[in-house]
């Protein structure tokens, strides 16, 4: 995600028009899917997650709670971060 936003502010390139179609009698907004939704969530949450479960390993803190928090991350996502 972070390389996707890097390429679309810092760039010219024609990649946020992906999101808008021309065709359309309604130009009111950008239509992005289902599943580049998911993509782009997943982008965004593995480091996030990856990065709580070092802080926890290394605070030595009960992993009980973020574990539950995976698990509904990956009950809403799919399997995102496996155990």
């Amino acid at each position: 995600m972070y390389d996707y936003l890097c390429t679309t502010a810092t760039h010219p390139s024609l990649s946020p028009y992906e999101y808008f179609d021309p065709t359309s009698a309604d130009m009111a907004g950008a239509e992005v899917s289902a599943d580049l939704l998911n993509r782009l969530l997943r982008a965004a949450l593995v480091p996030y997650l990856k990065s709580l479960e070092a802080l926890a390993a290394y605070m030595g803190w009960p992993r009980d709670p973020l574990d539950a928090y995976i698990d509904r991350v990956n009950a809403v996502l799919g399997t995102v971060l496996g155990p």
